[in-house]
């Protein structure tokens, strides 16, 4: 395995190379779609540029058109229609189907939809756990009922383990505007399979959402990638003396094509919860957890996007945060452990069979030549959330995929910033919108949005995953 860099080498993985894995080959044909129905159909939902118009903000952003970090065709479409909130949901429903973390906690699922409804009357809320005496959120309007879902659209923020079936159940009842869910769209082949016959067979709009994808448009556009909502793209200039910053533009040179490209690596970790116990999912591979299908798929779905598949897999590594192995940590474990006290962030045990990967180190082959180092892990020390895309020039691409610091930076061979792009803009706002745009235009839209690229993230997924399988076996043998 060549690495291109050494900044490349990670040291917890460096001892894999000495001993040679049989490559496992995934898909032996490149094929990308960058066509995104309503491209642009809507407006500047936070413009760019703190306190200034939306029209201004366009004015400042087409003068910048030629930079590297804003690479946009003269023909592309800016838009500014404020009234396209209520425009795109008037007098629509929306049922949300599932209200646990994502809806409640996370991103302000609430706020998003009020700014769109302006009231919550034709918001309906289901969530079995209403039933169990759990108090539905309020102000919404909560039914007790799965069946009672049969109209207007359905946003799906359910566990991982029901997206699957409940985007077969509610398809096929062909009473509904259309149906959004949430990553991924299915834990295991099995699934995948079904959903693939619940597509083919769907007469209602689909749409299989990330809402990384417009948390990095400013990533996806200098990649080549046609997204909408490009006025939420901040360009950062500097103010030095002889604007050097601004001048090092003209001579950068930026690479938006594989053939120019490197080497690319991934690093997805995150902290993890203070109190695991509220996120026991995790756990559970028949429930959807471990990191692959809980953090990596947003970085898998980002460059697939972009038509950087990975297509060979060199060698894997899956370990586990043993924290929760205990009765005292995870209540539900079968056959429950000696107390293991709570241990220090960042540590870790090889897998063992049955368990759910909190750590996984991945190096292959993107397209079939560009070398890929992945690492993604839950419960370390420090976040660290960003693809670094490195040119044949040495020039990087680095984009950074925080949730709560979204920007791209362009750097030099010596990884000073020649340029930044940043964006403001809510993800999930962004999503919704555009997800009600797709809805709303049934004739035209006919092909599920987002599938095929979820689609081939999944099956790089289940690869890694058996993969992990075998090596667990091997070693138990």
């Amino acid at each position: 395995m060549k690495i291109i860099n050494s900044i490349f080498i990670n040291p917890s993985i460096v001892s894999i190379e000495s001993k040679p894995k049989q490559k496992n080959s995934l898909s032996p044909q490149i094929k990308t779609n960058y066509e995104l129905p309503n491209y642009n159909s809507a407006i500047s939902v936070f413009p760019s540029f703190t306190g200034k118009s939306t029209q201004s903000t366009i004015s400042a952003l087409k003068k910048q058109s030629k930079s590297p970090l804003y690479k946009f065709n003269e023909k592309d479409k800016f838009d500014a229609i404020p009234s396209s909130f209520a425009n795109c949901f008037a007098d629509k429903k929306t049922n949300i189907v599932g209200a646990g973390s994502i809806f409640s906690n996370f991103f302000h699922i609430d706020d998003v939809l009020d700014s769109y409804f302006g009231d919550r009357e034709n918001i309906q809320v289901f969530d079995p756990k209403f039933s169990n005496g759990d108090v539905p959120p309020k102000g919404y309007t909560t039914v007790q009922d799965y069946e009672d879902v049969k109209d207007g659209s359905a946003i799906i923020f359910s566990p991982n383990i029901f997206h699957a079936k409940q985007v077969k159940e509610l398809s096929e009842r062909g009473t509904l505007d259309g149906i959004y869910v949430e990553k991924p769209m299915c834990i295991n082949r099995e699934e995948l399979k079904e959903l693939e016959k619940t597509v083919k067979k769907s007469k209602t709009p689909l749409y299989f959402g990330d809402y990384f994808y417009f948390g990095q448009i400013a990533g996806l556009r200098l990649m080549g990638v046609p997204m909408p909502y490009k006025e939420s793209v901040n360009i950062d200039f500097d103010n030095s003396d002889g604007n050097k910053f601004t001048k090092s533009i003209d001579t950068a040179i930026p690479f938006f094509k594989e053939d120019e490209i490197a080497s690319i690596q991934c690093n997805f970790t995150e902290q993890g919860a203070d109190d695991i116990l509220d996120r026991q999912w995790l756990w559970s591979k028949e429930k959807g957890g471990g990191v692959l299908l809980d953090l990596q798929v947003h970085a898998s779905n980002l460059l697939n996007l972009m038509g950087l598949e990975l297509t060979d897999i060199d060698a894997v590594t899956a370990e586990e945060y043993p924290c929760h192995l205990s009765k005292k940590y995870n209540p539900h474990r079968e056959k429950p452990l000696p107390h293991i006290p709570k241990m220090e962030r960042g540590k870790y045990r090889p897998l063992k069979d049955g368990e759910a990967e909190d750590k996984v180190t991945i190096l292959g082959e993107v397209n079939g030549k560009i070398p890929i180092d992945i690492s993604v892990a839950q419960y370390e020390k420090e976040r660290s959330n960003n693809i670094v895309i490195v040119g044949k020039n040495q020039q990087k691409i680095k984009i950074t995929i925080d949730d709560f610091n979204k920007h791209v930076e362009l750097l030099d061979k010596d990884d000073n910033v020649i340029a930044k792009a940043s964006s403001n803009a809510r993800s999930y706002a962004l999503m919704l919108h555009h997800a009600q745009t797709f809805f709303n235009d049934k004739e035209t839209n006919k092909t599920p949005m987002f599938f095929d690229t979820q689609k081939k993230t999944l099956e790089q997924i289940f690869k890694i995953k058996d993969i992990i399988e075998e090596e667990i076996a091997t070693n138990i043998n």
